[in-house]
């Protein structure tokens, strides 16, 4: 998803998005859609589709996942299913 931020755009346009996603999603022909971290409760909370989510944290720890309200969040979502973390290093887990 080459989107900018949500907080970028107006309503208008994140519907656009949101649409976008839903056709994708209503297509069958992927069975998860990948998104940066920003854009996670938008789409949790506008997608309406039966269909996983991958999502990753830039300049985020592991630990700050898990102790942030917002991370919590999304690691108890049962439709994200991956959360890739690129931690403040140069390195990804």
């Amino acid at each position: 998803m080459s989107f900018d931020k949500p907080s970028k755009l107006d309503k208008t346009e994140i519907k656009a998005c949101i649409n976008h996603l839903q056709k994708v999603a209503d297509s069958h022909a992927t069975r998860a859609l990948s998104f940066p971290g920003w854009w996670y409760s938008t789409i949790r909370k506008h997608l309406n589709r039966p269909i996983d989510l991958l999502t990753w944290k830039h300049r985020t720890t592991q630990f700050e996942l898990f102790l942030t309200p917002s991370g919590q969040r999304m690691v108890n979502d049962p439709q994200l299913k991956v959360i890739l973390i690129k931690d403040k290093g140069k390195f990804h887990r």
